[in-house]
């Protein structure tokens, strides 16, 4: 049995998680609020800038959260390995 050598995708993986998520949470924690801002709003920046489309943004994340874990057939991944 050959054991897979883990060292060519550890600096893919470091490299992946660095530009995700984790490479955010130090600017999240530490960033400062800026509750005015400065300049004139386009349409762009005051359909982002809306309640209404957090809003819209978080119940379509959890539709879909939602629909994946009712509908998903997670045995394929978790079930794979069984012979």
């Amino acid at each position: 049995m050959r054991i897979p050598k883990i060292y060519p995708r550890l600096p893919a993986f470091i490299a992946s998680n660095g530009a995700g998520i984790i490479g955010l949470i130090p600017y999240l924690l530490l960033r400062q609020p800026q509750p005015e801002f400065s300049g004139r709003k386009d349409m762009l920046i005051k359909i982002s800038d809306s309640r209404w489309t957090g809003i819209l943004l978080l119940l379509t994340t959890i539709w879909l959260l939602a629909w994946a874990w009712l509908n998903g057939f997670f045995c394929t991944y978790r079930c794979s390995n069984i012979s």
